[in-house]
């Protein structure tokens, strides 16, 4: 009897072996697709931006970006690979992405500015300025939880979710927060070493062992990256200007070893702000790992569910290390609603999605004059991934992302304003399309509250 049980035994573990084994090598090659649509679409992407800037397309910028944006959106269709991969069929990539875009807009309460105490005038001059910004697409400005300007330019017609680039960072800060309101996360205070065994097991600078979550969230953590040589004071800081180094990063397929494999900045301030996108990566992973679920999962129970947002998508490497500082693409609207729930003290529909506590702690500066404009009228301090300001007496946070993506939120006149943008490859940098849209945009929505 005991040599039956035991042929059994064996048996099975024969078996759970095979099963273990051919799920693993199944979910390898399903990475491994995974990987080379990634690939493929980078390598277009790369394609178009070095023939556009050497000259040698004949295309208008409406032509360039609608090429640009139909392959930001293949690479969310990268996902169907996998999906398909599992179930042994072959991609459908126009059926997925048609069902990623049908779902409908949030809803909105309309007015009229005048009705919720606005001056018509100085709103009128900050719509005027957006529709003179090159490749501008939208501005929405709600009051008291109503819209009172809905306006879209360029691409108008494109209902598919838009790309808001480092707005990404603010959100991925509200999903820490809940994460910590839930008990998800013990503290901001924890260190980030326990959460990534396979960097900290091997050889490392022991320094690192010290970097907390709240160092992360407040730009900090002292790790030796600036998204621009403009966004660091220290000497001999690695960037994405970088020879490769954008290239590198995207194509690592592992969106964690930008920021872990960095060296330390060498500085004895109590304080190195660095702008430093890589690093917000490890905040979603460190989310993914204490919640066993990943960023998005997480995201769709506790943030954009319970607001009844769907149409958003949000890029990952073939781990599902969901990219936490620039690759959240959602509708105006959408963003809208995120940052009227913010107004609200963290609640919707009577529901706490974030506590207040944790607003608080978002917007309470942890840098100081992190930034400014270049007339330095206008200083902008940081928060946890928020930038903070002041501006006739009026304090306001926002998210800011590549290219003239805003979330602007002013809490004491319940008023926020959402503008999207494509990057325009010619003409304004970056930088000088950003303190247009601040100086030239909010501000004159600013001028337009009461006094």
């Amino acid at each position: 009897m005991n040599n039956y049980f035991s042929k059994i035994a064996v048996f099975i573990f024969i078996t759970i072996s095979i099963w273990l084994n051919t799920s693993v090598a199944n979910n390898d090659k399903c990475q491994s697709q995974y990987q080379g649509c990634i690939k493929s679409n980078l390598d277009e992407l790369w394609s178009l931006w070095d023939n556009w800037n050497a000259g040698q397309l004949n295309l208008s910028h409406s032509e360039f970006d609608t090429k640009h944006i139909d392959i930001q959106f293949n690479f969310s269709a990268c996902d169907e690979v996998i999906h398909a991969c599992k179930s042994n069929r072959e991609p459908n990539f126009h059926k997925y992405l048609k069902n990623q875009q049908s779902f409908p807009e949030s809803n909105w309460l309309v007015s009229k500015p005048e009705e919720e105490g606005l001056d018509k005038n100085k709103l009128q001059e900050a719509i005027s300025t957006a529709a003179e910004i090159t490749n501008f697409r939208s501005i929405l400005v709600a009051k008291n939880g109503k819209l009172v300007v809905e306006k879209y330019y360029s691409r108008k017609d494109d209902l598919r979710p838009q790309h808001i680039q480092s707005i990404t960072k603010s959100i991925t800060s509200l999903l820490i927060g809940i994460a910590i309101d839930k008990g998800v996360i013990n503290s901001e205070k924890e260190m980030i070493k326990p959460y990534f065994p396979e960097y900290f097991f091997r050889p490392h600078d022991k320094r690192k062992q010290k970097i907390t979550i709240e160092e992360l969230l407040s730009m900090t953590s002292r790790l030796n990256f600036a998204d621009s040589p403009a966004y660091s004071d220290y000497e001999d800081t690695k960037s994405w200007y970088d020879p490769g180094s954008w290239k590198a990063y995207w194509y690592a397929d592992n969106y964690l070893d930008r920021a872990l494999s960095t060296d330390l900045v060498e500085t004895d301030d109590e304080i190195a702000a660095i702008y430093n996108t890589p690093a917000c990566n490890l905040l979603t992973t460190i989310l993914k790992r204490s919640a066993n679920m990943t960023s998005k999962e997480f995201a769709d129970k506790y943030l954009f569910g319970p607001l009844g947002i769907k149409n958003y998508l949000w890029l990952h490497d073939s781990n599902y290390n969901y990219i936490g500082g620039h690759a959240i693409f959602i509708r105006p609207r959408d963003l809208a609603r995120i940052g009227q729930m913010i107004l609200d003290g963290g609640t919707y529909q009577g529901r706490q999605i974030v506590s207040k506590q944790w607003l608080d702690k978002s917007f309470h500066p942890t840098v100081s004059e992190f930034a400014k404009t270049d007339d330095g009228k206008a200083t902008f301090d940081y928060g946890y991934l928020w930038w903070l300001g002041e501006y006739q007496g009026y304090k306001y946070q926002f998210g800011w992302g590549f290219g003239g993506q805003f979330l602007f939120l002013i809490p004491d006149a319940n008023t926020l304003v959402v503008t999207t943008a494509n990057p325009d490859p010619s003409g304004l940098t970056h930088w000088e399309r950003s303190q247009k849209i601040i100086k030239e945009v909010m501000f004159n929505v600013i001028d337009a509250l009461p006094n």
